[in-house]
């Protein structure tokens, strides 16, 4: 077959496949993830270091006290000698942290400006071992970047400092650093069906303006009563399993996600679901093992992290469901600011009453 008539092709199929899928367009939603880490560190204590490679010192005095500014147990070094009980080590291997020039770039437009640009990269290996047993639990790959640049209309303007832009590659790697052990917010644009047929317009319209909890609430309605072809019903079954994954539900988003892909088995479904069950596989991770005593009380397990204001007004703008935060607001460690001034900004941001009132009953 002649190259065009083949690309022809090529064309022709993925828009079939598009159109089987249902009419989709892409939402900007906020996805809230668990901590990647948070199950290795849950009620353990933290030894830290030794970090190694360039910029070690650097990156180990930011991330020390930022583990335990959010409650993470961090063991002083001059104890890490006489450890008892749970216990990690918190090492790294630190490749790459540097901020260099790039030659002078010519942007866009008439006159093209000059521009020189410094830019900063990080790159290292987190590696969380098992104090009482020397074995790995588990290793991450940490990357960061920044730039800054200066531009001129008529001649080559000087360079950024790059010991500015190598502090801003670091702030950068802490941020990085805190999805090991935070729960952490990812700004993305996801498909979701918006086909007139079945009310899926109406609830992409929802989701839309940032109502999660109405889209949910329409995305069940669809699901459970959509009669049209087996392609709109997998649309509303894949809309249902979306929005049950932003509200952090992802075992019940994976059983919708499911049914979408035994309705129309096309794969429109598979990169968001794969996302779904490394979230599902890290909240399983963090429950408690099953009690040995039948009848024995669940002993709430300790996410290794400390609730303030800030991190629950993260939770609250990252769309966790209204319970899960009471939840944990009645059974984490928690120092929170409840003056008046406190509770006029918890408001302000969109905190539930229900929450509120959890906050103010661990005073």
């Amino acid at each position: 077959m002649p190259p065009r008539n083949r690309c022809l092709e090529l064309v022709a199929i993925v828009l079939v496949a598009v159109a089987q899928a249902g009419a989709q367009s892409k939402v900007a939603v906020r996805l809230t993830h668990p901590a990647s880490l948070g199950y290795v560190m849950a009620g353990k204590r933290v030894a830290v270091g030794p970090f190694s490679g360039e910029c070690s010192r650097e990156f180990l005095d930011l991330l020390e006290p930022d583990l335990a500014n959010h409650g993470v147990f961090v063991v002083p070094r001059a104890e890490q000698q006489k450890l008892l009980g749970p216990a990690v080590l918190l090492t790294a291997e630190i490749s790459r942290c540097d901020a260099r020039r790039r030659e002078t770039l010519r942007g866009a437009g008439l006159p093209a400006p000059y521009i020189s640009r410094v830019e900063g990269h990080f790159l290292a290996q987190v590696h969380i071992i098992d104090l009482a047993t020397g074995g790995e639990l588990a290793t991450h790959t940490l990357r960061a970047e920044a730039y800054k640049e200066n531009q001129s209309q008529t001649s080559v303007p000087e360079y950024p400092q790059q010991s500015e832009v190598k502090e801003m590659t670091l702030a950068k790697a802490l941020a990085e650093a805190q999805h090991l052990y935070l729960p952490w917010i990812e700004a993305r644009e996801l498909p979701f069906m918006d086909s007139k047929e079945c009310n899926l317009k109406a609830a992409f319209e929802l989701l839309k303006a940032g109502d999660y909890d109405g889209a949910l609430r329409l995305s069940r309605e669809n699901a459970s009563s959509c009669k049209a072809g087996s392609k709109v019903a997998a649309g509303a079954w894949y809309n249902l399993g979306i929005t049950l994954m932003l509200k952090r539900n992802y075992a019940d988003a994976l059983s919708a996600f499911d049914q979408a892909q035994k309705l129309n088995s096309k794969g429109f479904v598979a990169e968001i679901m794969s996302d779904c069950q490394k979230d599902q596989a890290l909240v399983d991770a963090a429950k408690p093992l099953p009690a040995s005593v039948p009848g024995a009380p669940e002993v709430p397990v300790q996410l290794g992290i400390v609730l303030t204001n800030d991190l629950i007004v993260k939770l609250v703008r990252g769309n966790v469901a209204e319970e899960e935060i009471v939840k944990m607001v009645e059974t984490q460690p928690a120092r929170f600011a409840l003056g008046r001034e406190d509770l006029r900004k918890l408001k302000e941001a969109g905190t539930p009453d229900a929450v509120v009132a959890a906050m103010l009953a661990r005073k």
